[in-house]
């Protein structure tokens, strides 16, 4: 791991994320994606939209968070993996993935 993301990783222990976690989960304790799918399922996991490293400007902008379970936030990540290394060499590939990945999040 790399000075600049053991930086980045210990920011998450800092009262000013603490606090905006316990505020943005306690308001929206379901995962958003399983949700929309109609499933109720808790969130566990408060998550940057666009991520840290991409924006991290936004890292207390309540508006980049979304509620998740840890399952679809791992996949959610794995697919941010997947698009970083290029494998999402288009806009219609993305497209068809994030369509594909609606059906394959877990229940």
């Amino acid at each position: 791991m790399t000075d600049e993301e053991l930086k980045r990783d210990a920011w998450y222990s800092s009262r000013d994320w603490r606090n905006l976690r316990r505020s943005y989960i306690s308001r929206n304790p379901l995962c958003e994606f399983c949700f929309a799918r109609g499933i109720t399922k808790a969130a566990d996991v408060v998550d940057h939209i666009i991520e840290r490293k991409d924006d991290d400007s936004r890292r207390l902008d309540s508006g980049n968070l979304q509620s998740l379970c840890h399952r679809c936030h791992n996949l959610k990540t794995l697919e941010e993996r997947d698009r970083r290394r290029g494998l999402f060499d288009s806009d219609e590939k993305k497209a068809e993935t994030e369509k594909s990945s609606v059906d394959t999040f877990p229940v």
